[in-house]
């Protein structure tokens, strides 16, 4: 499957389960929202998913990915 590099990077950072590769797919300003919790700014998005990662051990598989226009007509 062709991903954009960004989403490529996600998946691979999180299967190594790599906190400071997976904090680097996010911009400084970036927010995730997960069990009910908000996460903002990359350190704050390493330590949650480095907590995750300790508790889960979860890894992504794309199954699909369909890329859509964002330009809309008025």
């Amino acid at each position: 499957m062709n991903l954009p590099k960004v989403v490529s990077d996600l998946v691979n950072t999180q299967n190594n389960f790599d906190g400071v590769a997976y904090e680097n797919c996010f911009s400084e300003t970036a927010v995730v929202y997960d069990e009910g919790k908000t996460h903002k700014v990359r350190k704050e998005i390493e330590h949650w998913i480095e907590d995750a990662n300790e508790r889960y051990q979860a890894t992504m598989q794309p199954v699909s990915f369909e890329e859509k226009s964002s330009i809309s007509s008025s």
